[in-house]
Parts: structure tokens; C-alpha cells; sequence
């Protein structure tokens, strides 16, 4: 594992993003594990701006997302699908059919997570996960 110590957010989004890029580069058929929430907005930010400026490939990633809101279609304004393709996915070359994001409605939950989990063992599991840090220490939704 590699430790990146960093002066404030701003820093940590673009060194965060920097590495993530590094990674896409070295395997450009990585699989990046994708969170919500306010602290992967500013690497998300910094990864559209390397793909602008030409310093970083999508268009063979595939991502699976963390989680979803149980209840919410996809285009609910608060879903974690919405809050993923608004922040990040629609800004970038990633092909649609290549993104993976838990449903949040579904016939049979256990069905829906078996389901979710066999494309992510077929993906061969995640390559690089994006995590945040909520203000009480959770990291990835695992709260203290």
C-alpha cells in the first residue's frame, strides 16, 4: 500500500486522481470501485479534468459503484446511480454498458445482490477503490 500524506483536500482530490490515472494507464482495462458522498468530488473533479486534457482513457474501464439507496430508480435526483453519473460518468469517455451500480429496486434483494456480486466476480474484483471519510471516521459507509 501505498501512503500519500497531502497539506488539505484540494491536494489529496488531485493527488488521489493522479494515482487513479497512473493505475487506468498501467491497466487501461482497470476495474475502479466508485463511493459517493462529499469526498470523492474533488478526485472526480480532477479525473474529468486529466480526461479533458487528454492525460487519462475511459473508454475501457469498468466501474462498480459501492452502493444504492434501496428504493430509488436510478433517475431519483438522490440516488447514488444520479450522484455518480451527474458528478463523474457523463463527463468522461466510459462506456455505459462497462458501469456497474447496485439497483435500489428490484423483485428479490437476495436475486439482485447475487447478480450484482457475479459480474463483479466475472470483472475479477475491483482493481482501485475510491473511498471517502465521513466527518465520524466511516470509511465506505462502515460506520465506527
Amino acid at each position: 500500500m501505498k501512503i500519500i500524506s497531502t497539506e488539505n483536500y484540494e491536494e489529496m482530490s488531485y493527488m488521489a486522481a493522479v494515482e487513479t490515472a497512473k493505475c487506468i494507464k498501467g491497466n487501461p482495462e482497470l476495474v475502479l470501485g466508485l463511493s459517493t458522498g462529499g469526498t470523492p468530488l474533488g478526485t472526480y473533479k480532477n479525473l474529468i479534468q486529466l480526461y479533458e486534457e487528454g492525460k487519462v482513457d475511459f473508454s475501457n474501464v469498468t466501474t462498480f459503484n459501492l452502493d444504492e439507496y434501496i428504493g430509488l430508480e436510478p433517475e431519483h435526483f438522490q440516488s447514488y446511480a444520479y450522484y455518480t453519473w451527474e458528478n463523474f460518468l457523463k463527463y468522461v469517455n466510459i462506456k455505459a454498458e462497462q458501469v456497474h451500480i447496485p439497483l435500489g429496486i428490484f423483485e428479490n434483494e437476495d436475486q439482485a445482490v447475487k447478480e450484482y456480486n457475479e459480474k463483479l466476480m466475472k470483472a475479477n474484483g475491483i482493481d482501485v477503490q475510491i473511498l471517502g471519510v465521513g466527518r465520524n471516521g466511516h470509511i465506505g459507509f462502515n460506520e465506527p
